[in-house]
């Protein structure tokens, strides 16, 4: 039992001094371990740096006429197809007008009674007023004549324009961009019946929300990339400003003048997205993206840098804070670092341990 203590008291002796030595090691270790953060440098490039207020939208005509009948009825002439190319003037469709024209008809005749009355009355009496009691007797009757003719003359005027409103004109010069009705079939008050557009001058239209019309001002410069010509940006420019909003929607429809450029052949109903620039860095600045910046406590922007082994907060100036990247002002090194992972905390005075 006394050899098996002094064995035990020997190992002992010599564990100690062992761990005594050992724990500083392991706890600088752990400790260079835990101050430790792997990170990516990312290159400081030279770039045009945009700010914009983007917003997806469709190719129409500046010029478009909805064309509807004021009144129901059958579709008695229909002289266009889709397509076909009219000119302002030009008579497109009619309804059945027969029971309408016996109307005006009815009332011009009533219209011309009136008259012969009140002319024959004249001629009878004008050259001896005194027979139907004096001037004032005949002048009263000659009003009431004309009183009646007025009010036959309106008639008859209202009639004519129930008429009218049976027919329908191109308001412009333009194509027929849709036809809803075909012939013979009725037509509601105001449903649209034929669309014709002014092809010859295109606009870009889109929707932008209360917060960004704020921010977009009459002439601004637009970039326009369309589906049909992916990566091509098309130039344009915002032409005047609506006055309200859509009722329904709460947003504002703006109008984008489009500056055709070469190879693109634009049609009618194409669908795409525009950009419509705020500011612009004139030439190609520093710059980072927006996700490589970050902010303090008093939200004033820095990046990370490489201070040694360590990593450091770098003050920034920022310019143009774009849609994607951000213009740096001040001089920074070629290179920001950024934490490997996307959640992970980044530590002043930590070691980076750089992955690329």
């Amino acid at each position: 039992m006394k050899i098996q203590r002094k064995h035990i008291k020997n190992i002992l002796s010599i564990l100690i001094p062992v761990i005594l030595i050992s724990l500083p090691v392991w706890f600088f270790m752990i400790r260079e371990k835990n101050n430790s953060i792997f990170v990516r440098k990312v290159e400081v490039k030279n770039r045009i740096v945009i700010r914009s207020v983007t917003a997806v939208g469709i190719v129409s005509a500046k010029k478009q006429a909805d064309l509807s009948f004021p009144t129901v009825g059958k579709i008695s002439y229909l002289g266009i197809e889709k397509g076909d190319m009219v000119k302002k003037g030009q008579l497109l469709a009619y309804q059945d007008t027969s029971s309408q024209y016996q109307n005006v008809v009815y009332y011009k005749d009533a219209l011309d009674i009136k008259i012969r009355q009140r002319d024959l009355f004249a001629d009878d009496y004008k050259g001896n007023k005194d027979l139907y009691g004096g001037d004032k007797r005949f002048n009263i009757k000659l009003r009431e004549y004309d009183e009646g003719i007025t009010q036959a003359e309106a008639a008859y005027k209202a009639q004519q324009a129930i008429l009218n409103n049976m027919y329908i004109y191109s308001p412009i010069d333009g194509i027929v961009t849709e036809i809803t009705k075909e012939l013979g079939e009725t037509a509601s008050l105001g449903e649209i019946v034929i669309k014709v557009s002014d092809l010859n001058h295109l606009v870009f239209k889109i929707n932008v929300d209360q917060e960004d019309y704020g921010l977009i001002k009459e002439g601004q410069d637009v970039d326009i990339e369309l589906e049909s010509y992916p990566g091509k940006k098309i130039k344009g420019k915002v032409l005047a400003l609506p006055y309200f909003a859509n009722d329904v929607t709460q947003q504002f429809e703006i109008e984008i003048e489009i500056i055709p450029g070469e190879g693109t052949d634009i049609k009618l109903g194409m669908k795409g997205d525009a950009y419509i620039i705020l500011e612009t860095s004139t030439t190609e600045v520093p710059s980072i993206t927006i996700d490589e910046v970050s902010y303090d406590e008093s939200d004033n922007p820095y990046v990370w840098i490489l201070d040694g082994i360590k990593i450091k907060q770098y003050p920034i100036e920022i310019g143009v804070d774009g849609d994607v990247f951000v213009q740096i002002k001040n001089n920074v090194p070629n290179e920001v670092l950024v934490p490997a992972k996307e959640n992970d905390e980044m530590i002043e005075g930590y070691k980076a341990k750089i992955i690329n």
